[in-house]
């Protein structure tokens, strides 16, 4: 763990002991997620991975995990990440015959800039990838870099979100090529956590492509 990220946690530690946690769900104090919540929630969602031109977990419009994502991301408490994962943990077996189908060798994740890194003090991009690799057996290539800041995506209209990625953001990582040549992956599995137009996995996936590296898109969410 980095320096930046053992402080943002040992703040949310403190934040825990000073502010109570509140279901997503109903707003009851006590849990992330009450256990009422959880239990409807666990009847109203399905375990079919959505397939479409990303393979997602589920939908951002579903307000129980919209508000475990953005607990997770803005307000850095792991146990929301932790509920996701032990809801979303079914689906892995389908993702991981997906993704045998496919082809895929590598996850890769879409990493934020160094600057938003360290503001946040992780990078929920790379925990997704790191947990999806575990649960299909593939390696994780940290392949790619942020050549600036370009804003919070969640702040924008779609069409401004689009613009923003005229300019692509992405380059190789030059210090992973070594990683990339050893093992010559030519299929990979990118991963974000939310995907609303595309354009930011695809901006990723047209600097994989000049590397010889075809990209399947996987996130979290899609909305």
């Amino acid at each position: 763990m980095t320096t930046g990220t053992a402080l943002t946690r040992g703040m949310a530690l403190l934040g825990d002991a000073l502010f109570p946690r509140f279901c997503v769900g109903c707003t009851r104090e006590g849990k992330i997620l009450c256990d009422v919540c959880n239990e409807v929630w666990i009847s109203m969602s399905t375990t079919q991975l959505r397939t479409s031109e990303v393979w997602t977990f589920g939908v951002y419009a579903d307000p129980v995990l919209r508000g475990l994502l953005t607990t997770w991301k803005y307000h850095f408490d792991d146990t929301a990440w932790a509920v996701l994962r032990r809801r979303l943990q079914p689906q892995m077996s389908l993702l991981h015959l997906r993704a045998a189908m496919a082809g895929v060798e590598a996850v890769v994740p879409v990493p934020l800039s160094r600057r938003r890194r360290a503001e946040r003090g992780f990078d929920q991009a790379v925990e997704i990838a790191e947990w999806i690799a575990a649960g299909i057996h593939r390696p994780v290539l940290h392949l790619l870099e942020r050549k600036h800041v370009d804003g919070h995506q969640a702040e924008r209209t779609i069409d401004e979100r689009i613009t923003a990625m005229h300019d692509n953001p992405f380059s190789i990582k030059a210090s992973k090529m070594a990683d990339r040549q050893k093992m010559k992956p030519t299929h990979v599995l990118l991963v974000d956590d939310v995907w609303t137009t595309g354009a930011t996995m695809h901006a990723a996936a047209e600097v994989l492509v000049t590397q010889g590296i075809g990209s399947h898109f996987v996130t979290v969410a899609k909305g």
